[in-house]
């Protein structure tokens, strides 16, 4: 899977996905003040303790109004935002819209996935090697999971510990539950299948639906995956250009 530079105007069709990444320095200082942030996404940069994470915070929500006034065809400063329950970001008067997103960042990148019509989660991780991922997972993933993990060499465990930590995340911000359910209340080991693989299994599994799992090609030393309630008919990566998405 690569990421491909955008075209000026970009159009999301029924089924479709497209996830955005950006990375630090992306945009300079001048750009993100310039670009029309709301009152409550200053605020929310402020509350973080250090300057990376405001920085990263600002560049993400940057992103996200280019890209939404993209496919809404108005400008980043005509996006109002809000919360939904468990803090999901949404577009205020959603109902005038299909479109659907989500945003995560971590470290130097940020993500922002968008779909029509149905429920969509993303998530990135930096992929930190830690030898407590065992004691990690007996606390937080599922016993197929931990027994999975278990089995794997150092580096596999690795890269498996966050291929499934992510599923999970994307999962929980795609259906708006959050943390209020347990993650190991539900697996999302991948099957042997072919993608899209369904992300989730176990007891709760039959009143869930069809969530389908799309590993996204991370930048190096990340993982991340975005989940969307049903398969999609198209999955696109675009990197995000400053001064040309958004610009009518």
């Amino acid at each position: 899977m690569q990421w491909y530079t955008p075209p000026r105007k970009l159009a999301l069709g029924p089924g479709e996905v497209h996830v955005w990444l950006a990375l630090r320095g992306d945009a300079t200082s001048s750009y993100i003040e310039s670009a029309g942030l709301a009152t409550d996404e200053i605020v929310g940069a402020r509350r973080l303790q250090r300057p990376a994470d405001r920085e990263l915070y600002l560049l993400a929500h940057v992103m996200l109004r280019d890209v939404l006034a993209n496919y809404l065809g108005v400008t980043p400063i005509e996006i109002v935002l809000t919360s939904a329950a468990h803090g999901k970001p949404c577009l205020v008067n959603s109902h005038c819209t299909d479109l659907r997103f989500n945003l995560s960042h971590s470290g130097d990148a940020t993500l922002c996935a968008l779909t029509r019509g149905r429920e969509i989660g993303v998530d990135i991780e930096g992929a930190v090697p830690s030898k407590d991922l065992l004691n990690v997972a007996t606390h937080f993933f599922a016993p197929d999971e931990c027994a999975a993990l278990a089995a794997r060499n150092d580096d596999d465990r690795v890269a498996l510990f966050f291929l499934l930590w992510t599923r999970k995340e994307a999962y929980l911000k795609a259906c708006g539950k959050g943390l209020s359910h347990p993650l190991n209340a539900f697996s999302v080991l991948p099957s042997l299948g072919v993608p899209p693989d369904p992300v989730v299994r176990g007891p709760n599994a039959g009143s869930e639906g069809t969530w389908c799992c799309y590993g996204l090609a991370a930048p190096p030393g990340y993982a991340a995956a975005t989940v969307v309630a049903g398969p999609a008919s198209a999955l696109t990566c675009w990197r995000w250009v400053p001064r040309i998405i958004g610009i009518l």
